[in-house]
C-alpha cells in the first residue's frame, strides 16, 4: 500500500455485494479519502487492462464523461479524464499520470496515480481538479481470484463544499466498482494478456 495512506483512520460505512467501503479524513483537506477492498474472479492481466484501457473506462467508471490518454507507454501513461457533475455545478476534468508495478515475489500489481500539472490546457468549460492521488492494488489469490484495493483522495476544485462531497462520495467509486466487476466477465477482458504483468 502507499505510504500517503497508511496512517489514515479509516471507518467503514458501507459493505455491499463483497464490496467495504471506507472513508478517512485527511489533514488539511476538507475532503475525505476512500478505500475500496474486495475479492474478485479475474486475473492481474484482466485487471490491469480494464484499468488502462483509457478510451473505453467511461463505459464503468461512473460519472466519467470521457478519458484519453494523451502521452507514454503500456506501464506509465498520463490521461486526461473529464468527469459529469450534477448540476449547477461545472463539470470536472483532472490530468492524471498513472504508472504499474509488480512484485517480482509476491507478484501483487499497483497502478499509482497522481495529478500532473501544464500538459493539457485549462478548459473554460470545465473545473479543472488539481489534487488526485491514488492507488489500485492487485493482489493474487487461489483459485484465479484477485484481492482487489482501491483507494482515492481528490480536491474537487470550486464550489462544492466538502461536506457535501463526503456524504455522496461514497456512491460513484462503489457503483465504478460494481461496474468494472461485470465489464471484466466479457470477451474484451476475459482472456487479456499484458506482457509485462505475470501471473501466478
Amino acid at each position: 500500500m502507499t505510504g500517503h495512506t497508511n496512517n489514515r483512520h479509516w471507518k467503514q460505512v458501507k459493505d455491499e455485494s463483497g464490496i467495504k467501503v471506507y472513508q478517512a479524513p485527511v489533514s488539511g483537506s476538507d475532503y475525505d479519502e476512500y478505500k475500496l477492498e474486495t475479492v474478485i474472479d479475474a486475473t492481474l492481466s484482466a485487471l490491469v487492462a480494464i484499468n488502462s484501457d483509457a478510451p473505453y473506462m467511461h463505459h464503468w467508471m461512473d460519472s466519467m464523461e470521457s478519458n484519453l490518454q494523451v502521452s507514454g507507454d503500456e506501464q506509465r501513461y498520463v490521461t486526461h479524464t473529464k468527469t459529469k457533475v450534477p448540476w449547477p455545478a461545472k463539470n470536472r476534468d483532472a490530468v492524471v499520470e498513472t504508472w504499474i508495478e509488480q512484485h517480482p515475489q509476491t507478484l501483487q500489481v499497483t497502478m499509482t496515480f497522481h495529478s500532473r500539472d501544464n500538459i493539457v490546457p485549462v478548459s473554460k468549460d470545465y473545473e479543472r481538479v488539481n489534487l488526485v492521488k491514488g492507488v489500485w492494488v492487485f493482489t493474487p489469490q487461489a483459485h484465479g481470484r484477485t484481492h482487489v484495493v482501491y483507494q482515492n483522495h481528490a480536491e474537487a476544485g470550486g464550489k462544492i463544499p466538502g461536506w457535501i462531497a463526503n456524504m455522496f462520495g461514497v456512491d460513484v467509486p462503489l457503483k465504478s466498482v460494481k461496474n468494472m466487476i461485470k465489464e471484466l466477465k466479457k470477451d474484451r477482458y476475459r482472456g487479456a494478456k499484458k506482457a509485462f504483468i505475470q501471473e501466478p
